[in-house]
């Protein structure tokens, strides 16, 4: 998913829903510990930066830092070999 441009808080949330139902049906056993501290890093970071009264500069400021937690959370769920494939 691409994250808004501005601070959309109806957006934003369904982000965090749909990277929450990713982890559940993707995360590995042993990645899903990181994988829930990647989406809950991300959710910290859309509400501080909501919650500012300045939101839409904090947003600008936030929002390269949520996509890289957001590509850190593709690399965990997407692109790691299966332990069975290592080596092959």
């Amino acid at each position: 998913m691409k994250l808004p441009e501005g601070p959309d808080a109806y957006e934003l949330e369904r982000i965090i829903m749909h990277y929450s139902a990713l982890v559940e049906l993707r995360a590995s056993d042993e990645d899903r510990d990181e994988a829930e501290e990647l989406v809950a890093r991300i959710d910290t970071e859309i509400q501080t930066a909501l919650d500012s009264p300045t939101k839409h500069r904090d947003w600008k400021a936030a929002r390269p830092r949520i996509e890289q937690l957001v590509t850190q959370l593709d690399q965990l769920l997407y692109y790691q070999q299966p332990e069975s494939m290592e080596g092959a």
